[in-house]
């Protein structure tokens, strides 16, 4: 009899519908892409993206702008602008204006999105080099979905080897880091069409100090040690054995694997760092004549002599702005403890005053197609 009343329950149960909170996708608007910025008044202007399932309709996405003082507030608006249920716990990519980050740290205003465990923590973080507004707005007619394209060109430059892009889980614990500061993608408009530009390099309270361009951004991965697949880098020879135009003086490699050492000493209480790169590459282009089958010893050396040239000038560069984007805080700290325990709250200024020298070897795997 029991085993009859059981029985009769479970196939109650399985005829019961499970769909008491369903949510219909032509009634819902799911925010794939949040835009955070400042208007001329530098008052906060929010802005989201959602897809479009009617099929009624031309445009495959729609776009809202409020003004708000949080993001929180920013939802309330959106709700009232919206045909149907906001959904944002989908978010894809945030974008921040380079004016906006000129001026404030935007974590605080993140606050709600890692705050509530309902929401995804691999939103990509991006900062626009001019309005948010202008991405937006882009043409994305022959495209797709502005939310869903703008992540896949992040992704897929990601997986080149060209840019690094963290999600908000990883910038958060970037900013709390007193080793290293943060670094995430740049974009900007280029007659409406949206273009990956490099990487925005913040400081330690989340301020934008300074921009690397697509050939500057594989040497800070290099020294950052990651590497996905491979890294494109191309390399301008300035070797008095070439001969060439200077726009002929040029090679291209593709590195498939970096070996890095970093010695640390503290000299007159001034930071020195010693790095050795062991770069395993392909040669993948060669603009200038050089015989690489009987002078292999050679090009390796004029690729070591201008990647110490190029990776040089980088971190100098991230050392007149105090920032350490290539987390050399993290072998002071592991190296030289008691004196990094005296500089940590201010580690960024004794960087900046820092000795680093760099030395190269190159490994060429493949050279191509020898003529």
């Amino acid at each position: 009899m029991k085993m009859k009343l059981v029985s009769c329950l479970i196939s109650l149960c399985l005829l019961l519908s499970g769909c008491g909170d369903q949510l219909y996708l032509e009634r819902s608007d799911i925010i794939l892409m949040l835009g955070i910025d400042l208007d001329k008044n530098n008052d906060l202007i929010f802005f989201a993206s959602t897809p479009v399932f009617n099929t009624e309709v031309k445009k495959n996405y729609h776009v809202m702008k409020v003004k708000a003082k949080s993001l929180r507030e920013a939802r309330y608006q959106f709700n009232a602008l919206s045909q149907g249920t906001i959904v944002k716990g989908k978010i894809q990519t945030i974008l921040v204006g380079k004016k906006f980050l000129q001026q404030r740290n935007v974590l605080p205003y993140l606050d709600v999105i890692i705050r509530d465990p309902k929401d995804d923590l691999n939103s990509k973080i991006v900062m626009v080099d001019g309005p948010v507004e202008d991405i937006f707005n882009s043409k994305m007619d022959d495209k797709g979905r502005l939310g869903v394209v703008i992540r896949n060109m992040l992704d897929n430059l990601f997986l080149s080897g060209v840019i690094i892009s963290p999600n908000l889980q990883q910038f958060n614990a970037s900013q709390l880091e007193k080793r290293f500061t943060p670094m995430i993608p740049e974009m900007k408009t280029i007659n409406k069409n949206v273009k990956i530009t490099g990487s925005a390099l913040l400081s330690h309270n989340g301020l934008y100090q300074t921009s690397l361009n697509l050939i500057e951004n594989p040497l800070a991965l290099i020294l950052q040690d990651f590497l996905t697949n491979q890294i494109p880098v191309s390399l301008p020879i300035s070797s008095s054995r070439i001969h060439e135009k200077k726009e002929l003086s040029r090679l291209s490699i593709a590195i498939k694997g970096v070996r890095k050492k970093v010695k640390t000493n503290v000299i007159n209480g001034q930071f020195h760092f010693d790095i050795h790169l062991t770069v395993f590459a392909d040669l993948v282009e060669r603009m200038f004549y050089l015989d690489t089958a009987n002078h292999p010893t050679e090009i390796k050396k004029l690729i070591a002599d201008q990647l110490n040239i190029e990776v040089t000038r980088l971190i100098k560069k991230t050392q007149k702005h105090k920032i350490d984007p290539i987390a050399l805080g993290v072998f002071a700290r592991a190296q030289q403890y008691k004196n990094w325990k005296k500089v940590e709250d201010n580690w960024f200024e004794t960087f900046s005053k820092a000795k680093v020298n760099i030395t190269t070897d190159i490994v060429l795997i493949n050279t191509g197609v020898i003529h």
